[in-house]
């Protein structure tokens, strides 16, 4: 509980104080009974590794030693089921939820999916491509600060980007910073992610959008750390790989990741919510995610000779 409230010792000793937390962390976390039988299990488990006392410090520093190293995967549980209940609510198969079905279920009673516009704006969890229907992008909104379960000065515990190893078995069996459009999209048919099946077909327009529009001019090669090959992978797994924006439109680093712990900024009212449902706009029909043309290299490699 001192870790989740960011407590510190003196508030711990103060029996009024943790009582009163343990409470309020219940009504807030509705992972913690999982989180609180996790715990009895670190716990049972480095008390059977030790000859001392389980109650002695050398068993209850290995405990909280354990605790803090093993949280981070532990929390991504959360992580997934977050992802579940958007993946049920989606408009059709692009990793979308449309904003009033997402405040829809705040308003049934989810202690989630009542963040502001303006702030899933902020952190480019808001696509407003059709600015009379915007829409909630699955993995951005998971991998929002606001959805950082606990932390320090230091660091935050935050959602695992599931993207990262796609990515990495990418990288893995490509052996450079650039691949061939058809050894990639060999490589993503085979290749099966938490909603993904493999081995899988992947749509024509999909390939040819990888040879013609990311693959570089000239040598006919994708560089793998560029935003549109991201932009791809968020095509090829909508759920798992977050859409990446134009450098400088949206930011959750800095200054505005504070914006995560300011309750009034980050939250819509119950009033406002109601208004956008009221004035939401018949479905369309799913349709595609966007694609932006725009190209940015995230690491300079050397250019690829042209084939």
């Amino acid at each position: 509980v001192m870790y989740m409230t960011r407590a510190n010792s003196t508030q711990a000793t103060a029996k009024s104080i943790m009582p009163k937390a343990m409470s309020e962390t219940g009504e807030w976390f509705g992972y913690w009974p999982a989180t609180r039988r996790w715990i009895r299990d670190v716990r049972e488990d480095v008390a059977s590794r030790s000859s001392a006392e389980r109650t002695s410090l050398e068993v209850t520093s290995q405990v909280v030693e354990d605790l803090t190293n093993k949280y981070g995967l532990h929390a991504h549980q959360e992580c997934l089921q977050l992802k579940h209940r958007l993946a049920q609510i989606q408009q059709g198969e692009v990793g979308r939820v449309p904003l009033h079905k997402f405040y829809g279920s705040a308003l049934n009673g989810s202690y989630e999916f009542s963040e502001s516009k303006s702030y899933l704006r902020i952190i480019g969890a808001l696509d407003e491509t059709d600015p009379l229907r915007p829409q909630v992008i699955i993995p951005n909104y998971v991998l929002a600060p606001s959805n950082c379960m606990a932390g320090t000065h230091f660091y935050s515990v935050c959602c695992i980007n599931e993207c990262d190893a796609i990515l990495g078995k990418i990288e893995q069996q490509v052996g450079g910073p650039y691949g061939r459009p058809r050894q990639i999209s060999d490589l993503v048919e085979q290749l099966a992610s938490a909603t993904v099946a493999a081995p899988r077909t992947l749509p024509a327009a999909l390939i040819e959008r990888l040879e013609e529009s990311v693959a570089q001019e000239g040598s006919g090669m994708v560089p793998l750390h560029g935003r549109l090959f991201s932009q791809w992978l968020h095509h090829a797994y909508p759920l798992e790989c977050p859409f990446p924006h134009v450098s400088g439109g949206v930011s959750v680093e800095g200054r505005d990741r504070k914006i995560a712990h300011d309750v009034e900024t980050t939250l819509a009212s119950e009033a406002e919510m109601r208004e956008h449902c009221a004035a939401a706009q018949p479905a369309a029909d799913g349709g595609a995610a966007p694609w932006l043309p725009q190209e940015e290299l995230f690491l300079e490699m050397p250019r690829p000779t042209p084939r």
